[in-house]
């Protein structure tokens, strides 16, 4: 979990001799500022941008930080000049001189509450005999598993285990713990903002199966080499960034009803199904993202967030029709929408498409209209307030129906997905009084 940093150390550019003491802090939510008593780079360079800052901390920590910029500078009355950097990206652990040289072998990251949507565990026996005073631990750590993705990406997860090493204590703890891995297959170095944005691709993956953003715990870059003895072991780089601010307490995630779906429940396609995310991410990034914000907890209009789905649903169609046709064509709105309602099972548009499946998609038509112009002719029949957020609750499921087909789930899978989590992720929108008849049937 990114959390707030504070260092002090030195600071200086790749292949310069000028350096400056200065105060570097982090937190998740205004990412990295580097306040330096003194300025890098010429003194005439108002608009200055470095690629690359780096530091050595009061306690010997290597810092790295890329895509900066000067976001203030300034002389106080004693003369001495100010500068203020800011940078998108925060490494801890080593010095890059160059681009060349931000290049890793693999990106491995961990989620809060990713054990619970694996449910993969290494203990068969935790027992306590009350009469003799016994307690008995038995635990194998379980095989990692490797799943060979689209474009040659490969997805580990790779399990490891804590455990005390003496007997001489009174509290032992065998911790299990499991990261994601994000490699090519070829094994050779990979730039950095490829390895990241395939971490963002898992990551938007399991905001879906989440059905909200995963928190962050840990992010590592690493890198294979050979130590003096040769033996090998992976070079590890912290990664941190700037993140969404969390408003309120999201519900903690330790039960499968709080998963739209589970690794349990796809896992015996899953390598498919992820590699169909990640091409689905390649050919209709638009409608990803568009999807996934919706599920971001910040702060946003209601007017926005529905003019996001709307756009989301809309480019979905015209990327199909192209891949479908081999071009686009300039189809009505309303069109697309009829058209990406008869791909939906009957079954959830009975339940999802309020009040009838006709006034849903002219609801859907005549507020997209309204907010996308605010043509005062069209006020009257754009919904608003409560209503508004209902429809762009429904339009939200709407979408995840369309991507979950998309990933590889059956029209079977997506009503028993949709029905049966919809009563405890979404109850506002699917009723259980109205969803149960259909339960009987799984």
């Amino acid at each position: 979990m990114q959390k707030k940093l504070h260092f002090k150390g030195v600071w200086f550019l790749p292949n310069s001799e000028s350096q400056y003491t200065g105060l570097l802090d982090f937190s998740p939510d205004n990412g990295a500022r580097l306040e330096l008593l003194g300025m890098l780079g010429k003194e005439n360079q108002d608009d200055h941008r470095p690629e690359l800052i780096l530091g050595v901390t009061s306690d010997g920590k290597k810092i790295t930080l890329f895509k900066c910029f000067r976001s203030n500078r300034g002389f106080h009355s004693n003369g001495i000049e100010t500068s203020i950097y800011e940078a998108i990206f925060l490494f801890i652990g080593g010095h890059f001189l160059n681009m060349d040289e931000l290049k890793f072998s693999q990106i491995d990251c961990q989620f809060k509450s990713f054990d619970f949507w694996l449910s993969i565990y290494g203990f068969s026996r935790i027992e306590y005999l009350k009469e003799t005073k016994e307690i008995f631990v038995e635990y194998k750590q379980p095989l990692d598993l490797v799943f060979h993705l689209t474009e040659g990406i490969e997805c580990a997860f790779q399990f490891s285990t804590y455990a005390p090493s003496y007997s001489k204590t009174s509290k032992a703890i065998v911790k299990q713990v499991c990261e994601i891995s994000l490699s090519h297959n070829s094994k050779s170095l990979t730039g950095f903002e490829e390895l990241f944005s395939m971490f963002e691709t898992f990551e938007k993956f399991l905001t879906l199966s989440y059905f909200g953003k995963p928190i962050i715990k840990k992010l590592f870059l690493r890198t294979k080499t050979l130590s003096k003895k040769n033996e090998e072991y992976y070079k590890t780089v912290e990664i941190h960034f700037q993140t969404p601010s969390l408003n309120g307490k999201l519900h903690r995630r330790n039960h499968s009803n709080y998963f739209l779906f589970t690794f349990k429940i796809i896992q015996e396609n899953f390598q498919e199904i992820l590699s169909n995310w990640f091409n689905a991410k390649t050919k209709l990034e638009p409608t990803i993202n568009g999807l996934t914000e919706a599920f971001s907890v910040r702060e946003q209009l209601s007017e926005f967030k529905f003019l996001n789905l709307a756009h989301a649903l809309e480019t979905y169609h015209q990327r199909k029709e192209k891949e479908n046709r081999g071009k686009a064509s300039q189809t009505l709105f309303q069109k697309r929408l009829e058209a990406l309602s008869n791909l939906i099972p009957p079954e959830i548009k009975f339940l999802l498409f309020k009040p009838s499946e006709k006034e849903f998609i002219e609801n859907i038509k005549n507020s997209r209209n309204y907010y996308t112009h605010y043509s005062e002719e069209k006020e009257a029949t754009a919904l608003k307030g409560s209503d508004l957020f209902y429809l762009s609750e429904r339009m939200k499921i709407f979408l995840v129906c369309l991507i979950l087909k998309e990933i590889g789930f059956t029209d079977a899978e997506v009503v028993k997905t949709i029905l049966r989590k919809g009563v405890f992720l979404f109850n506002h929108i699917i009723k259980y009084d109205e969803a149960k008849k259909y339960f009987q049937d799984w």
